[in-house]
């Protein structure tokens, strides 16, 4: 994965060192998100919000005609470096899809965007940290909305690990009166199909916010 898709060619992963046998080495990023939320700024947690969106619009999007769905979002498996640029660095659970297979193949309804429900967590109230997904459904339709609605999972997560949900200052919530709603429908997408155009107006909110 990390030889196939690069950090030098814009892919939001740590960059391969070599390998032995089964073994992988890649470069040492810095500390978790886990790690490094507790003692970030307001400003920077914005930032690394932003940019996990940014991280999944580009995984859905894709490039050179493949698209790509990580399952295994974790505050864990994203590193912070010296920058605070936010990096992948457990590629282990990522789906690659071909889209012009897709477009070749055209199974049944593979051009109606698929909305993740979390359909599979039936104690989602007891386990938020809960993601669901049908693997097949990533490789027969051209869009699917997984990365979104993990990284929102993660986002907006009720123990509030960026501070999103009750720690942004009054002034940005004053400015940004939909920001509260853009929040819920990218975590919940009610109704249906609005966690994307959440997602798109998150970005372009915190892309303002940070850009001052």
């Amino acid at each position: 994965m990390l030889k196939a898709f690069t950090a030098e060619d814009g892919w939001p992963f740590a960059k391969y060192v070599g390998a032995c046998g089964r073994f992988v080495v890649e470069e040492y990023v810095g500390p978790s998100l886990s790690d490094w939320l507790p003692s970030a700024s307001s400003m920077d947690k914005i930032d690394a919000a932003l940019q996990l969106l940014l991280m999944a619009e580009l995984l859905t999007v894709g490039k050179s005609e493949f698209a790509m769905y990580w399952t295994d979002w974790s505050l864990f498996n994203i590193a912070v470096d010296q920058q605070h640029r936010l990096k992948i660095v457990d590629t282990e659970n990522i789906i690659v899809v071909d889209l012009q297979k897709i477009l070749k193949d055209r199974p049944e309804d593979f051009d109606v965007p698929y909305v993740s429900d979390n359909g599979g967590c039936d104690d989602s109230n007891s386990d938020p940290d809960c993601q669901s997904y049908v693997e097949e459904e990533f490789c027969h339709r051209l869009y699917h909305d997984h990365n979104y609605f993990a990284a929102c999972r993660l986002l907006f997560h009720p123990a509030d690990h960026f501070g999103l949900l009750n720690g942004l200052p009054s002034h940005i919530m004053k400015e940004f009166p939909s920001l509260a709603k853009h929040q819920a429908d990218c975590y919940s997408s009610s109704p249906p199909l609005n966690r994307t155009e959440a997602a798109e107006h998150l970005i372009s909110i915190f892309s303002m916010i940070v850009n001052r």
